[in-house]
């Protein structure tokens, strides 16, 4: 097939969003982008359908849990949750509650539940001087749990693939156990880093805390002055920003985003469905980088 406007347009009709045409006709989909003639595609202009508060409001009365109402319409949910208007609600108020970690142990004890826990960027989380501690501190945790621990971001020891997992004598036992069947332990040098790493100066982590803040503080700020508004974060590497108004699939804005200003980011739906309406940015290039890619969606005129 010859892709000019004509036959784009006509291979464009057969498919419903973006996304479809993008995977199922990659060449027409390249040449419509490349050339502007997606712009006059109408038929997917009802991905960026603003919800009100109203519309929101009586698809929610119709369901029972914030897990209903997900499942009903994907959609008017993102936009409640990205807009704070879930809190108004109130049948669904028994999903709020705050668990503590003691009222964890106690349900892991009730039901013979295990708990583990992710800490995989303990030292990383560390912003504005705060500590983030472990879950092994709480009276009651290694009855009940395990905490995973890797050096990978916090030391930069992502190639040697460096981990351990504390906690519950017995749990530890049966993960010592499954190992043994799959690999011989990791080399005795990677180890000696990783225990060099561990009991060592830790003024290089405390640096790179410091490192990540300055880079979160100005990719959120400057976003946030040109209309996308994105909190600070607390901690990690990582910042997750709610999807701009008008957008409700995270999938769908980042393959757009990526085309109109050349800045990549990951869908919050490619690590599941409490993820859609939102986008994660990897903190990992200078502030003047990340300043010259705030520009890039400025101009790149999504957000308006």
């Amino acid at each position: 097939t010859i892709w000019n406007e004509e036959t784009c347009y006509e291979e464009a009709k057969k498919y419903k969003t973006r996304t479809e045409f993008a995977r199922k006709s990659k060449t027409a989909y390249g040449y419509a982008c490349k050339n502007g003639w997606i712009e006059n595609y109408d038929w997917f202009i009802e991905l960026r359908h603003k919800w009100t508060y109203d519309e929101c409001f009586e698809i929610a009365k119709k369901c029972k849990t914030i897990i209903e109402l997900e499942k009903l319409n994907p959609k008017a949910y993102n936009a409640a949750r990205k807009n704070g208007w879930i809190k108004d609600y109130k049948w669904f108020e028994e999903l709020y509650h705050k668990w503590t970690y003691e009222e964890c142990f106690e349900i892991a004890k009730k039901y013979n539940l295990k708990i583990v826990e992710d800490a995989a960027q303990a030292h990383n989380a560390s912003i504005n001087g705060k500590k983030v501690g472990s879950f092994l501190q709480y009276e009651g945790a290694k009855e009940v749990g395990v905490e995973f621990y890797s050096l990978s971001k916090s030391f930069n020891y992502t190639g040697a693939r460096v981990s351990f997992c504390v906690g519950n004598a017995q749990i530890v036992e049966k993960f010592r156990t499954i190992r043994s069947q799959i690999d011989y332990g990791i080399f005795y040098p990677v180890q000696y880093g990783a225990i060099a790493a561990l009991t060592g100066p830790q003024d290089s982590v405390a640096e790179q805390c410091k490192k990540y803040e300055r880079r979160s503080r100005t990719l959120c700020r400057g976003l946030s002055q040109i209309g996308w508004k994105v909190k600070d974060t607390q901690g990690t590497m990582f910042v997750w920003a709610p999807l701009p108004e008008g957008f409700h699939n995270s999938n769908e804005f980042c393959m757009e985003l990526m085309e109109k200003s050349g800045v990549i980011c990951t869908p919050g739906s490619s690590f599941g469905s409490l993820g859609e309406g939102y986008v994660r940015f990897a903190l990992v290039l200078p502030e003047k980088e990340l300043q010259a890619a705030v520009e890039s969606i400025r101009k790149s005129g999504i957000l308006n």
